[in-house]
């Protein structure tokens, strides 16, 4: 099992799967955690996955094929009301420890 970090702003969602799911899978398995922890909205009517700067049309690709590995960082962006939002992956701020 691979463990993956599904990013949008300032949002961090862990995910595990298999190198051989399906783009498709991987998804529903975001939808399901993005409900779960209440960071939907009843308006979201689909997302969109950007891995290593491409966005995948084809959901019925492998993770390995579409250029995940274990500990690998993508970007989603939801549809709202018919329109996307932009990827954003917001940095968090610098510690003022001194």
């Amino acid at each position: 099992m691979w463990i993956l970090r599904a990013k949008h702003a300032r949002i961090t969602i862990f995910l595990t799967a298999a190198p051989d799911d399906s783009l498709e899978s991987l998804k529903q398995q975001l939808f399901i955690a993005l409900h779960d922890t209440h960071l939907d909205d009843p308006n979201d009517d689909d997302l969109r996955l950007r891995i290593s700067g491409i966005i995948h049309t084809d959901h019925t690709q492998t993770l390995r094929d579409a250029g995940l590995q274990d500990g690998a960082v993508f970007e989603f962006a939801l549809r709202r009301h018919g329109q996307w939002m932009p990827f954003c992956i917001e940095p968090y701020p610098e510690s003022s420890d001194t």
